[in-house]
């Protein structure tokens, strides 16, 4: 489970968002808007579920797509996260294997399985959730 999210991270790293200030694991902070602003644009993954130890193991994240919303432009500042959210769908898309960050094996995206959700669209921030099933055939 960590392993995987730590290659995801360097997987998107190796992707070449610029318009991300952080990609990191998340840490909660949606629930300090403070911390929230100091790290938008950004990409966290949240592990949500897995089957570690099943035949085929898999690993799911929540891929959040963090960009600050602004009152008086909040159709420029939607379009911003869409676009932002939709560079990461593309890339993972077309890069949908990555190898692990010690050890053998890959990581591989199911690309059917791959989904948007608007979790937040208020008067700060819009958080997208791009759901992602990883194989573990490391």
């Amino acid at each position: 489970m960590y392993n995987c999210q730590q290659a995801l991270i360097a997987h998107l790293e190796a992707g070449g968002f610029s318009d991300a200030r952080t990609i990191a694991a998340y840490a909660g902070q949606l629930k300090e808007a403070v911390k929230l602003t100091q790290l938008i644009p950004a990409l966290l993954p949240v592990y949500i579920l897995g089957r570690p130890a099943a035949q085929e193991p898999y690993h799911q994240f929540d891929l959040l797509v963090i960009t600050e919303s602004q009152l008086l432009e909040k159709k420029t500042s939607k379009n911003l996260n869409l676009q932002l959210a939709a560079q990461v769908a593309a890339y993972l898309q077309t890069s949908y294997i990555w190898k692990p960050l010690s050890g053998a094996g890959v990581y591989e995206l199911d690309r059917e399985e791959l989904d948007a959700r608007l979790i937040l669209q208020d008067a700060r921030f819009t958080v997208i959730a791009l759901g992602l099933k990883i194989y573990d055939r490391t």
